[in-house]
Parts: C-alpha cells; sequence; structure tokens
C-alpha cells in the first residue's frame, strides 16, 4: 500500500485550517434569534423585481404580512410579465392595505439596461423608506429580520448589509447539494472582511442606507451590468462605504431557488459566469486545499490513520456547517464527489461561456456579456 507524501498530509491540513477559518465565525453564531432592543429607525422599504413570478409571490407576500416592522412599505414592479404576477399582487394589496403594498407597471426596458436592474431603478424611484431591501420573490422572509438586520446596521454603522440564505430543499437532489452551497461561502470568503476579489453578496437581500445608496449611483450606475448583487457590493467598498455579510445565525430569510436540477445548473452557470469576473486566483488555490482535506487528495484507499482522521474531522465540519444554511442531509456529505463534480462542471461551462462570449436566456430574455 503506497504511503501519502508528505505534500498530501500538509495539504489537507492546510484545507482543514481554511474549512475552520472560512466557515467557523458562521458557526460560532447562535441559532436562537434575540430580540433586538431597537432597529429601523425610519421608513423601510422593500423593493422586488417580479417577472413570471406567479408561483413564488404568494410565500413571499405572506411572509411580509407577519414582518415585525413600524414603518413598512412594499414596492413591487411588475417587470412586463405574462403570467398573473400582477393580479397577485394587486388581490394581496387590496385584501391587506395595512401593508402599504404598491403595484408599478414596469416600463419599457431602454437600451444599455439589463431587465432586472431596470426594474430595481423603477421600485427605487417609487420609493420613500430611509432604509431599501432589494429582495426576489422566491424570498421568504422571517418576522423579526428587518428589526435585526437593520440594528445591525445601525450598530456597525454599515451602508450595505446582505445576508445568506437558508434553504428549503423539497427534493433529494437540493438535500446532496449543501456542501455545493458551503463551497460558495468557502471561494467568496463570505464571513470574512470584504475587500475586492473576495466578496460575497447576493441579489436575494441587499439592504441599503437609502443615502449610500444614492452615492454610489445605484442600479443606474451598474445599468448595463448583468452581475448586479457583486457590483453593488464592489461599489460600495470603492467609494468607501461599509459592508458587511449576516449568516450562519437565526436565518433573515428562506429561498427555494431552483425547482429542478436544469434549472439549478442553468441558473448557476450563469452566476459562476458572472462571478468569474471578480474572482481572484486565492479562491481557486483555496479550494484546491479544502478539496485536498476531504478527500485526502484522493488517497481514499491508502490514507492512513492520520490523513483519514483530517478527512474524517473535515467532513464532520463541512456537514455541521451545510445545516446552517439550509434542509441540506448529512447523505450529501457522504457524497461528496457528487457536489464536486457539479461545482467542477459547473465552473468549466461558465468558464467556456466567458471565454466564447455565449448568448444565454434568463427570464425569457436573451444576454450576452452586455446589456442588449
Amino acid at each position: 500500500m503506497e504511503t501519502p507524501s508528505l505534500m498530501t498530509f500538509l495539504s489537507a491540513w492546510l484545507g482543514f485550517l481554511i474549512l475552520i477559518l472560512r466557515l467557523g465565525p458562521a458557526l460560532l453564531k447562535g441559532r436562537k434569534a434575540t430580540n433586538p432592543v431597537s432597529g429601523e429607525s425610519g421608513r423601510v422599504s422593500i423593493l422586488v423585481p417580479a417577472r413570471n413570478e406567479e408561483t413564488n409571490l404568494p410565500r413571499l407576500l405572506e411572509s411580509f404580512r407577519h414582518l415585525i416592522c413600524s414603518d413598512l412599505e412594499v414596492v413591487v414592479v411588475d417587470d412586463e410579465s405574462t403570467d398573473r404576477t400582477a393580479q397577485i399582487i394587486s388581490d394581496f394589496a387590496n385584501e391587506n392595505p395595512a401593508l402599504r403594498i404598491r403595484l408599478v407597471s414596469g416600463r419599457p426596458r431602454p437600451s444599455g439596461w439589463t431587465g432586472k436592474n431596470w426594474a430595481c431603478h423603477q421600485a427605487f424611484e417609487a420609493a420613500s423608506g430611509d432604509w431599501l431591501l432589494f429582495t426576489d420573490a422566491d424570498t421568504e422572509h422571517a418576522p423579526m429580520s428587518l428589526v435585526r438586520a437593520t440594528k445591525r446596521m445601525k450598530d456597525e454603522k454599515l451602508d450595505l448589509l446582505t445576508a445568506t440564505p437558508f434553504h428549503r430543499c423539497e427534493t433529494l437532489w437540493e438535500k446532496l447539494l449543501g456542501p455545493f452551497q458551503v463551497f460558495m461561502f468557502i471561494a467568496t470568503a463570505a464571513f470574512s472582511k470584504p475587500r475586492p476579489g473576495r466578496v460575497f453578496a447576493i441579489g436575494q437581500y441587499l439592504l441599503f442606507r437609502r443615502s449610500a445608496y444614492v452615492k454610489q449611483g445605484g442600479h443606474e450606475r451598474i445599468r448595463d451590468v448583468l452581475c448586479d448583487d457583486l457590483e453593488l457590493a464592489h461599489h460600495c467598498l470603492k467609494s468607501g462605504g461599509m459592508y458587511a455579510v449576516e449568516g450562519g445565525g437565526e436565518p433573515l430569510y428562506h429561498v427555494r431557488m431552483y425547482g429542478s436540477f436544469k434549472d439549478f445548473v442553468r441558473g448557476w452557470r450563469r452566476i459562476f459566469r458572472l462571478g468569474f469576473r471578480h474572482a481572484k486566483i486565492s479562491s481557486s488555490i483555496e479550494m484546491y486545499f479544502v478539496v485536498a482535506a476531504l478527500t485526502g487528495s484522493m488517497k481514499f484507499f491508502s490514507a492512513g490513520w492520520i490523513l483519514g482522521a483530517i478527512m474524517i474531522s473535515s467532513a464532520l465540519f463541512l456537514g455541521t456547517a451545510q445545516r446552517r444554511f439550509g434542509e441540506f442531509s448529512w447523505v450529501g456529505v457522504a457524497l461528496l464527489p457528487f457536489s464536486l463534480t457539479v461545482f467542477v462542471v459547473i465552473s468549466l461551462f461558465s468558464v467556456w461561456d466567458l471565454a466564447t462570449n455565449q448568448a444565454y436566456e434568463w427570464r425569457g430574455r436573451s444576454y450576452t456579456d452586455t446589456a442588449d
């Protein structure tokens, strides 16, 4: 039996340390939410771009009905939907007048704008809040989420806060992909101090101070950018703003991003493609060592007890971490090669798409790496 080399041991040990460094801060947070002493201090505007979202909207709107907020308005932009999106919003607004839900019929998209950026810009134009929460229709918000989020922003003098999602998993393939989701937090160093090139941001939860959003130019400044969340986070940092990620503790919101494995691959292929424009080589290097820790550099049958202990410890740590971010199964950790394969294949497809500037469709619109 071949004995693993010193380099194999060192790579695995370094990967285990990277796992602890990147995910430890999230695991140290308690899962039980405490009631903040104070939050908000001003009107909160929740801004939702909605294009053909009749399936997701009922769950989202119902969660708004339970939000604890002293001064709340909701602005939903119907982005030229062809389904019952507008009717669902209108009916819910009429049934819940106290929520102050405003339906905005989206205007035709001007040249040079992406669809989502244009919808978000129109939502901002209709909003009056001191706090601006951009969120997606596939989210479901916790009752105390706004109070907790605005309190953190006030306490830390933040200009922008994003939050990791908690994934609802309704099928087996979703439950197996916990490692895949956690790999994204490692690659972006989500729970370390944000810096250009290593930033986690997600459009499902972007909470701005209004003054900061206006200062950095809002969605109008990034009108032709497809990766709006990362671009907004980078502009916040570049303009001297304070930015942070909330995650690992009690979730601010739940989400089910994709209803089929095909949609999952298509969606993440797009996200990876856009994210590569902001990525640094250090992300790939760290991921290499993390994989070495989890697989023993593929020395499954000749690991020995020391390397085996590192592999088992890494897997247990990963399995514990994934439960903070979704309804993921421990079976997904046991079938780790499945997530690794999906991660690598999507990455390769995304690199190809980026290199060849392949057009792709999203929400019924065709895009390349320019808006039109």
